[in-house]
């Protein structure tokens, strides 16, 4: 299907409109002044660059800004109609797809289980979902410019190859050329816990930090770098893979082969593992099902007051803060953000990840760096996606 947008945001790569477009995009509602004091352009090249977006619709006149002893100044902001892009989140077991703004407001969203985790059946459920989506959220499909991906395991975002996503038994899967030929709209693919971190510097905890780290706990567990403002994906686009670093060698054996990965012994899989166990063991708690603990029951059984799903989660906390003190004594950040499901007893893991990372880490690695809970839950990995694709469309 060929896409009708007005292509003038395609004309910008390699010119002072991107870094325009960035710094609005990065501070929100700000002055010409104050563009030009951020990106270190002249004001009449902010004027003349200001003045070609607003005439192509890219910004728009907000509102009166404070004055520093003269007027007022009018306020640039994105226009957030300019153009629509469509989020996607391809996870483990499920499938999410949001319709949205310029601004990240959402006007269609929905989330479907995968029964089926073949590529052929995820990207049909894609598809249709797009289609749904997008009728649902009466934005005109020829104002959808682009789709950002964000999707589970080893991720060549260069190409939007998929290349290894163990959960969901893939290998190789050429997602971008996949979506681009069913659908004729700009495509960016990323690793989920990739796309977390961009969320969180642009949405979330992490917003204006240029160096820190982002740890994703889930049914596995990954981290993402960002150096000076980048993302650092390594020389094969593995990066991150905290969830095979060894916490224990005599620990349990790793979906990876290898024995005693901090995914096998801090990831949710690992707590309904431990709580299963130790429930055969007769030991007490309000959880009944033995044989097929769900991680949904065990944090609502933890926030009441369960001292067995307590106990699990802080011993696994043990292990989570080993890993997050090795990151630290290795990167040096000024913040590590730690997001995904586990999140929702984050008054219980925090306390024991502070302690950990403190007597763990080096006092010069941990001197000036904070650890911070996510605070966009849910949708860190889908708003990544959407910093992901608008950096794309704008080439910033």
């Amino acid at each position: 299907m060929a896409n009708l947008i007005p292509v003038s945001y395609k004309l910008l790569k390699g010119m002072n409109e991107s870094l325009v477009i960035r710094i609005i995009k990065e501070k929100g509602a700000i002055s010409r002044a104050d563009i030009a004091r951020y990106t270190n352009l002249t004001p009449p090249t902010v004027t003349n660059i200001t003045k070609k977006l607003i005439k192509d619709g890219v910004i728009v006149e907000d509102t009166m800004g404070e004055s520093r002893g003269g007027r007022k100044p009018v306020l640039l902001k994105l226009n957030p109609g300019y153009f629509y892009v469509v989020l996607a989140h391809i996870s483990s077991n499920h499938l999410r797809l949001d319709v949205s703004d310029l601004d990240t407001n959402v006007l269609a969203s929905k989330r479907i289980k995968l029964s089926d985790k073949s590529p052929e059946a995820v990207l049909k459920n894609l598809f249709a979902l797009y289609r749904q989506m997008v009728d649902q959220s009466g934005v005109p499909e020829d104002k959808i410019a682009g789709i950002g991906v964000a999707v589970h395991g080893l991720v060549d975002s260069e190409r939007g190859i998929s290349l290894y996503a163990p959960n969901l038994g893939w290998r190789d899967v050429n997602l971008l050329e996949s979506i681009k030929a069913e659908l004729g709209i700009e495509v960016c693919v990323e690793n989920d816990v990739r796309a977390m971190a961009m969320g969180e510097r642009w949405y979330g905890a992490a917003k204006g930090v240029d160096n820190f780290l982002a740890v994703k706990v889930g049914y596995g567990i990954g981290a993402s770098a960002v150096v000076d403002g980048k993302l650092y994906t390594g020389i094969t686009h593995s990066s991150g893979e905290i969830g095979h670093t060894t916490i224990d060698v005599n620990g349990p054996k790793c979906s990876c082969g290898n024995y005693g990965c901090l995914e096998a012994m801090a990831s949710e899989r690992a707590i309904c593992e431990t709580m299963s166990k130790r429930l055969k063991l007769g030991e007490k708690s309000i959880i009944k099902d033995v044989d097929d603990v769900d991680i949904e029951d065990v944090y609502r059984a933890a926030n009441i007051g369960d001292e067995l799903a307590i106990d699990v989660i802080k011993r696994i906390s043990i292990y989570l803060g080993i890993g997050i003190a090795n990151l630290i004594n290795l990167f040096n950040p000024q913040l590590v953000v730690l997001g995904g499901n586990i999140i929702k007893v984050k008054d219980i893991v925090k306390p024991v990840l502070e302690d950990v990372v403190k007597q763990r880490a080096l006092d010069n690695t941990y001197r000036g760096c904070k650890l911070v809970m996510s605070n966009l839950g849910d949708d860190a990995t889908i708003k990544g996606a959407h910093a992901l694709i608008l950096s794309h469309l704008f080439d910033m």
